[in-house]
């Protein structure tokens, strides 16, 4: 179960920076 939540949570974080990425990209 553990493992399952690890891979959940590190899918978001993943989708975290790439938003972060599109934004910089987006104002520069």
């Amino acid at each position: 179960v553990s493992a399952i939540i690890l891979g959940i949570s590190y899918v978001i974080l993943q989708k975290r920076s790439v938003r972060k990425r599109e934004l910089k990209n987006f104002e520069s």
